[in-house]
């Protein structure tokens, strides 16, 4: 009985500390320009910084601190979620860390959940492993068919066809792009739900970009799936 309590406790100290970057707030920071990898589709990758948790270790080098002149340090690359929504340099927003975007975009619910897709080509993408990815010459090319395949994704823009590399990636990985584009389980790849006070024009500046965490919403789920089953074993025994 006593083992029982004692794993119950580490899974629920494991699932408050795997749930801490969902329930705080951080900042996010944008430098002189957006970083050296523009799209020219109005997207990623962006070059941004972030306060108060660290995700640089899950970051690859080719994807990490690729500040050019941006005036910025510890930074990682990024692409939003939104095609109507913006973000701006010399600009600091609040950060929340979500499973989804918060305002929904041109499609999707509010909130909208990312796509398994998405969350998947983002991980190759910030592990540096994409073999079709040019991480060097022309990258902005490659950050514009990224970056117009994750919108075609979480239904911002129409399907970006099949001479996209990244598109055809998916598809192979996921079988169809209708099973691509669940949402469930989508792993370590979160949302940063970003907010300012700052106007442009008359809107408030939000927008909602790409990170990788340390730990998937499996293990919470799996972690609050087994405290309750140790709950409901005590009941039936009292």
């Amino acid at each position: 009985m006593r083992s029982r309590n004692v794993i119950a406790l580490l899974i629920a100290m494991a699932m408050l500390a795997a749930s801490a970057p969902m329930a705080q707030a951080y900042t996010l920071t944008t430098g002189a320009n957006l970083g050296p990898y523009l799209s020219g589709t109005g997207g990623g990758e962006f070059t941004v910084n972030l306060t108060g948790f660290d995700p640089l270790p899950f970051y690859d080098d080719k994807t990490k601190n690729q500040n050019g002149t941006t005036g910025l340090s510890n930074t990682f690359q990024t692409f939003c979620l939104e095609t109507n929504e913006y973000i701006y340099k010399n600009s600091v927003y609040d950060a929340v860390f979500n499973n989804a975007a918060d305002n929904g975009g041109v499609a999707g619910g509010r909130p909208d959940p990312i796509s398994k897709g998405t969350a998947w080509l983002y991980l190759q993408f910030a592990k540096g492993i994409w073999g079709g990815y040019n991480y060097s010459v022309d990258r902005t090319t490659s950050a514009a068919a990224l970056q117009n395949t994750i919108w075609f994704l979480e239904g911002e823009a129409s399907d970006p066809g099949e001479t996209n590399y990244f598109r055809q990636a998916v598809k192979s990985q996921f079988t169809t792009l209708d099973n691509a584009m669940l949402d469930d389980d989508v792993g370590i790849v979160k949302v940063l739900n970003l907010t300012s006070d700052q106007l442009i024009g008359n809107t408030h500046l939000r927008q909602d970009v790409l990170v990788v965490t340390p730990i998937p919403a499996a293990v919470w789920l799996l972690g609050a799936g087994v405290i309750g089953l140790v709950g409901v074993r005590r009941r039936m025994r009292s």
